[in-house]
């Protein structure tokens, strides 16, 4: 006598799956970490570098990305796409957004020659950043560990790799805190991504949240992006949490007669 058993589809990963992505990113951090350095010729703060000079390397950075993800047919799978029916995004967009306006408002910004230059420059960050993490980073680490795990890697790679600004600005301390501040929001961001499956809202969002922070600078408003930030990360906690969690496989027993 025997039983059918169901057994659930196994995800087949190939053994060589972190190889281009690893390979990918390393070329990113050099182009990106390199050329910053160039264009800011060390200076110590980069928010004012973003408002006045073009940050040329996170566009060339974006744009190898971007070629490699065509070439590679990875194109929907790192969320190069139109974003699904839900509304996960829009809690997000909405605080941004806001963020944004009031910075404008309390700074009496407008829209200066510095202002232009800080918006052109966090979009183009955004998309570099996105496009690497929540796009490249994220698949290869969800394809291996699954979307749940792949959430907090992520975050924990884009957080490691902001540790590389003190080759650019030589301050140890700003780096580790750029680096703790870029794990908290990567983990948002990541969840976002997770729930929504486009990386396109992110870079909004991102560019609206850098913007903020840049031309509220100096005007001891930036305790408003933090707080956005908390509660974002709250927001990103819940998204998280409301994902399937992955379960622990046992081995099947061999039937006995």
């Amino acid at each position: 006598m025997t039983s059918s058993v169901q057994k659930r589809p196994v995800r087949v990963v190939r053994r060589d799956w972190w190889r281009a992505p690893t390979l990918l990113l390393a070329v990113w951090i050099v182009i990106t970490v390199g050329g910053t350095r160039l264009v800011s010729g060390g200076h110590e703060n980069l928010d004012v570098v973003t408002r006045e000079r073009f940050l040329w390397p996170s566009l060339l950075a974006a744009v190898v990305v971007t070629v490699a993800v065509v070439l590679f047919g990875w194109r929907r799978e790192v969320g190069l796409r139109r974003p699904g029916r839900g509304r996960s995004y829009l809690p997000a967009l909405a605080a941004v957004g806001a963020l944004a306006l009031v910075v404008l408002g309390v700074t009496a910004a407008g829209f200066s020659d510095a202002s232009v230059v800080l918006l052109v420059n966090v979009f183009i960050v955004a998309f570099s950043e996105e496009l690497m993490f929540r796009g490249v980073v994220f698949r290869a680490a969800s394809k291996r560990y699954g979307t749940w795990l792949a959430i907090p890697i992520s975050a924990a790679v884009f957080g490691a790799v902001h540790l590389f600004e003190v080759f650019i600005t030589g301050n140890v301390g700003g780096s580790v805190v750029q680096a703790v501040l870029a794990t908290m929001a990567g983990l948002w961001y990541a969840a976002l991504r997770a729930r929504g499956g486009s990386v396109i809202p992110l870079v909004i969002i991102h560019a609206l949240l850098a913007f903020s922070i840049g031309a509220g600078a100096g005007a001891g408003i930036e305790f408003l992006a933090v707080l956005v930030d908390l509660a974002l990360l709250g927001y990103g906690a819940v998204l998280w949490s409301m994902l399937p969690r992955p379960t622990v496989r046992s081995r099947a027993r061999p039937a006995t007669a």
